[in-house]
């Protein structure tokens, strides 16, 4: 079975990325990752290149930047 390992982007409260990985999940924060007031584009390139599904409560920005990543690859 494929493993889901997350990388929660600065919208998602870091005490969910804990609340996760107590049940076992490898999910990481935008801080844990180094990644605090990077841009959109940045923490969507950098949950991709480590082969993370990016969680985010900002919908409104990333349906578009998911669209044009796409796009891209």
């Amino acid at each position: 079975m494929a493993r889901i390992t997350l990388h929660l982007d600065e919208d998602v409260h870091p005490k969910l990325a804990s609340i996760l990985r107590e049940r076992g999940f490898d999910a990481i924060t935008t801080a844990d990752a180094g990644m605090l007031e990077n841009s959109d584009p940045d923490q969507l390139e950098f949950a991709s290149s480590q082969g993370r599904t990016l969680l985010t409560h900002n919908v409104r920005d990333y349906v578009q930047l998911a669209q044009l990543y796409a796009k891209k690859r």
